[in-house]
C-alpha cells in the first residue's frame, strides 16, 4: 500500500471509529431505545449460542480458549507489556517512541476510566463476579486495541519481510478479535461497550500517531532527548 492510500485508509478509519464512538456514547447516554435493542438481541444470541460460560478450564477447548484470552487479555497485561517495550525501546534510543507508546497507553487508559465513572453504566445482570466496575467503555476492548493499533499501524509496517509481517498481522488480528468476542462470550459486556472501547481505542493511537509527529521535532530539541532515534509515526 503506497503512502497516499495508507494516509487516507487512516483519516477514514478515523472519522469511522468516531461515528461508532459518538453514536455508543450517546445510546448509552440517552437510553435510546435503538441502542437497547441492538444490546439485547447480542445478549440473546450469546445466550442462547453459549448460555451462561463459566471462566474455567473445565467447558471444552473453545470454554478454554476465552477463559485464557479472557484471564490475560486484561488491563494490567497490556500495561505491563508496554512498560516492558518501553524499557527495550530505551535501550535501543529510541527514547521518543517509547515515551509515545508509554503516553498513548497511558493516557488513553485513564480516558477509558473516566468515561467508566462519567457514563456510570451497570454491567449485565449475570456477568461474572470477577468483572467489577462499571461496563461502558469496556476495559479490555480499550486496553487490547490500543496494544493492537500501535503493533498493526506502527510497528508492523516497519518488517521489511512481507511473510513474517502477514504472519504477525493475523496472529495479532486473531488474538485482539478473540478478547473482543470473550468479553461478550463471558456476559461481562454489552455489545455497545465493546463497540465503544474498541472505537475510542482506534480513534486514540491514531490521532496520536499525528500529535506525536507534529511535536517530535520540538521535543528532539530537548537537552535529554537529542541523541534519540528517530521512528517515522506517520507516513505523510
Amino acid at each position: 500500500m503506497d503512502i497516499k492510500r495508507k494516509g487516507s485508509l487512516e483519516i477514514w478509519t478515523m472519522i469511522l471509529s468516531f461515528i461508532v464512538l459518538v453514536f455508543t456514547m450517546l445510546g448509552v447516554c440517552l437510553h435510546i431505545g435503538f441502542v437497547h435493542k441492538i444490546d439485547l438481541a447480542a445478549f440473546n444470541w450469546f445466550d442462547r449460542m453459549f448460555e451462561e460460560p463459566a471462566m474455567n478450564y473445565s467447558g471444552g477447548w473453545f470454554n478454554d480458549i476465552m477463559t485464557i484470552v479472557a484471564s490475560y487479555g486484561d488491563v494490567l497485561t497490556f500495561v505491563l507489556l508496554s512498560i516492558a517495550g518501553a524499557i527495550i525501546l530505551i535501550v535501543k534510543r529510541y527514547y521518543l517512541l517509547s515515551l509515545w507508546i508509554l503516553a498513548t497507553v497511558g493516557f488513553g487508559g485513564i480516558l477509558g476510566v473516566i468515561l467508566k465513572a462519567v457514563f456510570h453504566r451497570s454491567r449485565p445482570y449475570d456477568h461474572l463476579l470477577v468483572d467489577t466496575g462499571f461496563s461502558f467503555p469496556s476495559g479490555h476492548s480499550l486496553s487490547s486495541t490500543l496494544i493492537a493499533m500501535i503493533l498493526l499501524s506502527v510497528v508492523m509496517p516497519k518488517f521489511s519481510n512481507k511473510a513474517l509481517r502477514f504472519t504477525a498481522y493475523v496472529m495479532i488480528a486473531v488474538l485482539w478479535g478473540s478478547i473482543l468476542f470473550s468479553r461478550l462470550y463471558f456476559h461481562a459486556h454489552f455489545l455497545t461497550d465493546v463497540l465503544g472501547g474498541t472505537a475510542l481505542g482506534i480513534l486514540w493511537v491514531l490521532g496520536m500517531k499525528y500529535i506525536g509527529h507534529l511535536i517530535t521535532p520540538f521535543l528532539q530539541k530537548l537537552p535529554l532527548l537529542k541523541k534519540s532515534k528517530i521512528y517515522t509515526l506517520c507516513t505523510k
